[in-house]
């Protein structure tokens, strides 16, 4: 039973490949057609050249001859319909009798010998010997049949191509090949593993060259059947050099038919094939290494010589740089596996090194650069160095003049990235030197690797190996490379006049400077130090920039601004410990530095007319503006303890009456430059203030809180807490009267509540003085509300009038309205004696006072009228 499934699984492969045999074949028909080589009728024999023939009259002269209309309405069908030949639609007759009676009759053919085969051992009429060789007499006879009738084919073939007969009786010959040798192991034992082995094998891989002759589904039959042959074939003693040899032999003889063929599924589906067989061997927990390795480095070798035949186009060849990637993924995984052997380190870089070699003969295969540098870094990240980061760190990284040794194995961990790193150095340098006639992207993958690689193999190395501790001896690696990359950028810089492809690799060298001297920097730097270091790198490819617009500088500014704001995120405060000096502590230089930096890396871009990166350098300098002052407030306010759970007073209000500045402030710079960065900043200040301000009035207010606000006339407290803040809105609604929004009148009634409320809080003081939570109230103080108002009202209104406001005028209105409901509701019932009369006397002649100015001095046409 086993060979008849093995029979039937074959035959099924066989089936299956029958339509793209079919496809294949019109495909090249259809070529040939286009190509003008289609059969043609034949053509008739040449005939004596005609006598001439007396001139026949105008009436009897045949017209020209036009194109048929069936030609008209073809050409206006389009190309497709003018291209290909109508083929008549087929009939269930010949299709049964043309393809059906080949299929089911080479699969009759082969099952008929595995019957009779059982047959005779049923009834007992041949020996186990006996059997074997009749199954290969008649597997031979089928495969010579198939010869034969290929071999006698003329112009008219043996079958149309999706039912060839002779490749039907090819194929029915190769699968009862496979059942006889099979049989002969598995069933009697006439043949041991290893010949079962070689005999499966060279059947596969017959079938597979035979399939040059025969049509692609037979190529397929034979690889299915020589990469499944270890799988039939078991051994008590397996051997992995004789596994790999026999795969390694079999994609190689799949790939060279596909390249002689041109059949590309071909490659990929033995190439895949061969993958899984060395995956399956590396997550067995195989140990023979050597093989392994060997195989992998084979198979890569195999598929540059399967690409190196191709036509070379310029056009990445993504299929066969993802097959090869696939083997550097497998290098990776036994490097790991093999805890980094010495062995398996020397064919690992051996391996990357051939693939550097290929991308640089392909240049079509220049996508395995990247496969390259992922094994590299893999490599470097994925190593086992904790007992040597254990010991004494100058046992680790030993200095000049230290007598203690490096650990070996740190050593040669260093060494390995080194040599990597100089390799994708040395050669990025060299073919990006030698591109500059070629295809732009090879110029700039090439000068990607040697930026790219050292780079990245350097950081990896100073996370791995040095655990993000501040090295010089890193940041000295760093500052070499930056060196040569300025060198190299301005290298570059003289070739872009005589080859535009140049301005790809200036633009990689000068990213690739930067990038290592923000490393370099963050090797030796930390807290603070790197976030200042960042910001100035920032500005200083802004400064590169308006002197040289390489494109790599933009986005390496905008890579640094962001690292900065990480670095912030990470530790607000830079420094864990700013000290207790006001103002001139930690915080000025680590938000004031950057500040500046990024304002004048926006200054930069402006003027080199990057209006992106300008803006996001604006909003990044306003940004640590305001937090540099807020900062800075909070550090004042809290006596250096930045991490106070409590608020006071002075520190909201100082933090409302900064916001409402800094709006002031953007505003006049969006005047002059109209950026919408500026514009958006003004509200976002005045907002800002807006809400600081409802804080000092709600939770920092002193009559909720209890907080002290000291003894005598007009406080500090109560100034830095509602007055400051309150002229600073006042200002902040003055400066925006022109323009549309809620700017101006939010900001004026801010103001105006401010101000009442300080106004009130300075009469409370004066009678409650230090803390003024006690809710008890003499008639003095009540007065005194009333009058302290209505100065207020009066103060307003002149104001208004100086400064020909309406929205002060308002507010005035509004507090001259607010004692009146107090005098009237309030004042009338809860006062007393001379102190109630004074206080409807003082409100009426105020009143009074207030319509003289309205007629008098405000709209004196209205008094005239």
């Amino acid at each position: 039973m086993e060979v008849l499934w093995l029979v039937l699984i074959g035959f099924a492969i066989f089936l299956g490949l029958q339509n793209q045999s079919r496809l294949a074949e019109l495909h090249r028909r259809l070529e040939q057609f286009e190509a003008g080589t289609s059969p043609a009728p034949k053509a008739k024999a040449p005939e004596p050249e005609p006598r001439p023939a007396p001139i026949a009259p105008p009436s009897v002269i045949a017209p020209p001859v036009t194109p048929p209309p069936v030609a008209a309405r073809s050409a206006s069908a389009g190309p497709s319909r003018t291209s290909q030949p109508d083929v008549p639609k087929q009939s269930l007759e010949e299709r049964l009798g043309t393809r059906w009676t080949v299929w089911v009759g080479g699969l009759s053919l082969a099952l008929g010998g595995i019957f009779l085969v059982r047959y005779s051992i049923e009834a007992g009429l041949l020996g186990p010997g006996a059997r074997i060789f009749f199954g290969a007499l008649f597997s031979a006879l089928l495969v010579g049949a198939g010869e034969w009738f290929r071999r006698k084919e003329g112009p008219v073939p043996f079958g149309i191509p999706s039912a060839h007969i002779p490749s039907v009786l090819t194929a029915a010959g190769t699968v009862a090949a496979f059942a006889t040798v099979y049989s002969a192991h598995a069933l009697y034992g006439f043949i041991g593993p290893a010949s079962a082995f070689v005999l499966l094998g060279a059947i596969g891989i017959a079938c597979i060259l035979a399939a040059a002759l025969h049509g692609p589904w037979l190529a397929g039959l034979g690889l299915v059947g020589a990469m499944v042959t270890p799988v039939l074939v078991s051994s008590d003693e397996p051997s992995a050099w004789a596994l790999f040899i026999h795969v390694t032999v079999v994609t190689g003889a799949s790939l060279a038919l596909a390249r002689l063929r041109d059949w590309r599924w071909l490659a990929v589906a033995a190439t895949v094939l061969a993958f899984l067989w060395g995956l399956f061997f590396i997550l067995d927990a195989g140990d023979a290494v050597a093989a392994e390795a060997a195989f992998i480095f084979a198979i890569t070798l195999l598929l540059f010589g399967y690409h190196m035949t191709s036509e070379n186009d310029g056009k990445p060849d993504v299929v066969v740089s993802i097959l090869i990637g696939a083997f550097g993924f497998l290098a990776t995984l036994l490097l790991v596996d093999q805890w980094h052997g010495d062995g398996i380190l020397v064919i690992f870089t051996a391996l990357i090194a051939l693939q550097v070699l290929g991308a640089w003969k392909l240049p079509r295969l220049t996508p395995i650069l990247i496969v390259s540098l992922a094994m590299s870094v893999c490599a470097a990240i994925s190593w086992d160095l904790s007992p040597q980061l254990l010991q004494d760190p100058t046992t680790v990284f030993p200095g000049p003049g230290e007598t203690a040794p490096m650990a070996s194995r740190l050593a040669l961990y260093l060494t390995v990235c080194a040599i990597h790193g100089a390799l994708f150095l040395a050669s990025g340098i060299a073919v990006a030197l030698s591109a500059l006639k070629r295809p732009a992207r090879i110029a700039l993958s090439w000068a990607g690797l040697a930026t790219l690689g050292p780079l990245l193999l350097l950081a990896a190395a100073y996370w791995w190996a040095n655990d993000l501790t501040p090295e010089v001896r890193y940041a000295a690696v760093a500052a070499a490379l930056a060196a040569a990359y300025v060198a190299l950028t301005a290298r570059f810089i003289k070739y872009e006049a005589d080859y535009p492809v140049a301005e790809g690799p200036t633009g990689v060298f000068a990213a690739g400077a930067s990038s290592a001297l923000a490393l370099g920097v963050a090797m030796v730097l930390r807290d603070g130090y790197l976030t200042i270091a960042l910001s100035l790198l920032a500005a200083g490819l802004a400064w590169v920039y308006s002197m040289r617009p390489i494109w790599a500088l933009r986005i390496l500014a905008l890579v640094a601004a962001a690292i900065v704001i990480v670095c912030t995120a990470a530790s607000p405060l830079v420094i864990d410990e700013p000290g207790t000096t006001p103002i001139f502590n930690a915080l000025l230089w680590g938000y004031g530095i950057p500040a500046l930096a990024f304002a004048a890396a926006a200054v930069l871009f402006r003027r080199s007319n990057a209006a992106r990166e300008a803006g996001v350098f604006e909003a990044l300098a306003l940004l640590y503006t305001a937090l540099l002052l807020f900062f800075e407030i909070r550090h004042w306010a809290q006596g250096g303890d930045m991490f106070a759970p409590n608020l006071s007073l002075y520190e909201t209000g100082l933090q409302a009456m900064t916001a409402f500045l800094l709006a002031i402030a953007v505003n006049r710079l969006n005047l002059k430059s109209a950026s919408p960065v500026f514009g958006a900043a003004v509200k976002l200040a005045g907002l800002a203030g807006i809400a600081l301000s409802v804080l000092s009035l709600i939770v920092t207010n002193p009559l909720i809180s209890g907080e002290e606000v000291g003894d005598g006339p007009f406080l500090a407290a109560l100034f830095l807490g509602y007055l400051a803040p309150a002229i600073a809105a006042a200002i902040y609604a003055l400066k925006l009267r022109g323009h549309d929004g809620w700017q101006a009148p939010l900001g004026a009634g801010v103001a105006l509540v401010l101000t009442l409320a300080y106004v009130s809080l300075e009469v409370r003081s004066a009678f409650h003085a230090p803390t003024l939570v006690a809710w008890q109230m003499s008639d003095a103080e009540q007065y005194t509300y009333s009058a302290a108002w209505l100065i207020l009202g009066i103060a307003l209104l002149i104001a208004g009038g100086l400064l020909r406001s309406r929205v002060i005028r308002l507010g005035s209105a509004l507090v001259i309205v607010l004692v009146g409901l107090k005098v009237f509701l309030i004042d009338m019932g809860d006062l007393t004696g001379i102190l109630r009369a004074l206080s409807f006397m003082g409100l009426g002649l105020v009143l009074v006072g207030i319509g003289v100015i309205y007629q008098r001095l405000l709209f004196p046409s209205a008094a005239k009228a």
